[in-house]
């Protein structure tokens, strides 16, 4: 939490800012070559990846124990993502009771010595962080949970032309809170709950002049994740894990207008006025709402070895499973734009949800669904030899069984793998 970072807005900007072989910054960070969606980013082990392999869960900075990267050599286990793999490890709780509250502001107000290149534009932001931690029950479960809230608010200045009205204030809010509960059944029994919990709303988003107070756009989420992990040591060098997990994202872009007017917003009609820059009235012109989630479930069975003529190695056999849907809608409020250029008269463009040249047109909302399942077993051994402990190798080999089905539960990618490595 005391690294000098780029972007403190998740915990998936430092790949791209902080981590060596990492191309590009945010959520776009590439390595190895794959794409921004090749990293997997995991939560005590689970993957916590959106539904499109994008950014995923929002772990707060606050609640990190350890973060673990791996750019290169993430072994069999790993064996489905080609690009990094992130692990993030959260907080524990302990037999004392702890708090820490922490905070910080940002004023432009406070901004001293300006001059007449620099923006009077008014811009805000806050950030609020409570961490607690302590035992339920004394030597046995404990707690930890932190929470985070953020607020900035930025104002856009005015049309130097004066042509177009003062543009909204714009402003971002959210709550984010992540935390673990751990019971420590027996010596040998060890049960965790973890969960992850982020709240999101973005208002007047549109930047520039060219949109009226009416044709601002918004965009709220929600994300949740929940997981329990099982560990029981078999013996002194067996070690079992069992771990189930279930996420899920809600997001909802679209006009601005619905915050006050929810039931009607999706029935007024967006106007353009075009010429040499196209201007925007009365609402913003689409709506689209996405609802995702993954099941996963994982085994993990280690064997530890420690001997002087074979040298130490972990053996690591791995079973998972992972199961995602994938829910779109989209629609254009009114079902058609009316563009009009000076006094000429209205144009209507109609939008239909399909295509109109091979069965009649319709209107509302496009719906489309998805799923996909994944089955992965892996085994790997990560040894160092026994007379050059500066040394570690780690060979294995992974299995993947994927399929993808489209809405009408028809195949579209369906794959088997083989990936040997070391």
């Amino acid at each position: 939490n005391n690294l000098p970072l780029e972007s403190r807005g998740s915990i998936q900007d430092v790949l791209g800012n902080n981590v060596a072989g990492a191309v590009g910054t945010g959520d776009s960070a590439r390595v190895r070559g794959g794409t921004s969606t090749s990293n997997a980013f995991q939560l005590e082990g689970f993957e916590v990846n959106d539904v499109g392999g994008g950014r995923g869960q929002l772990v707060t900075f606050k609640s990190l124990a350890n973060l673990e990267m791996q750019t290169g050599g993430s072994g069999a286990e790993n064996s489905g993502a080609a690009g990094a793999v992130m692990n993030a490890v959260t907080k524990s709780g302990s037999n004392k009771f702890e708090y820490e509250v922490d905070s910080w502001h940002e004023n432009s107000v406070m901004r001293l010595f300006l001059d007449e290149y620099d923006t009077n534009n008014f811009q805000m932001a806050t950030n609020i962080n409570l961490n607690l931690s302590g035992p339920i029950v004394k030597d046995r479960v404990w707690f930890f949970t932190n929470w985070e809230g953020r607020n900035s608010v930025t104002d856009r200045g005015r049309d130097p032309t004066g042509a177009r009205p003062d543009p909204p204030r714009r402003s971002d809010n959210s709550i984010r809170s992540t935390g673990k509960v751990t019971w420590q059944v027996t010596a040998r029994n060890k049960l965790q709950l973890v969960y992850v919990f982020n709240r999101d709303s973005f208002k007047n988003g549109q930047d520039g002049f060219l949109h009226d107070r009416d044709a601002q756009w918004k965009r709220d989420g929600l994300d949740v994740f929940v997981g329990l992990i099982w560990e029981s040591m078999l013996s002194d060098n067996l070690l079992f894990r069992s771990q189930v997990g279930a996420q899920q994202f809600n997001s909802d872009f679209g006009p601005e207008l619905c915050r006050t007017a929810k039931e009607s917003c999706d029935a007024v009609n967006p106007l353009q006025e075009t010429g040499k820059d196209v201007f925007n009235f009365q609402n913003f012109n689409t709506h689209s709402r996405s609802i995702s989630g993954t099941f996963e479930f994982k085994n993990t069975l280690e064997y530890f070895i420690e001997k002087p003529s074979i040298g130490n190695h972990n053996i690591k056999a791995t079973a998972r499973f992972k199961g995602a849907r994938l829910e779109n809608q989209e629609t254009t409020p009114g079902d058609a734009i009316y563009v009009f250029k000076d006094n000429q008269p209205f144009t209507k463009r109609e939008l239909f949800v399909n295509d109109p040249l091979t069965e009649p047109g319709r209107y509302g909302w496009a719906i489309s669904h998805s799923q996909s399942t994944l089955f992965q077993f892996s085994l790997q051994d990560q040894f160092k030899l026994p007379s050059y402990r500066y040394l570690t190798l780690t060979p294995g080999v992974g299995l993947l069984v994927s399929d993808a089905q489209d809405g009408r539960g028809e195949s579209i990618i369906a794959f088997t793998t083989v990936t040997p490595n070391i």
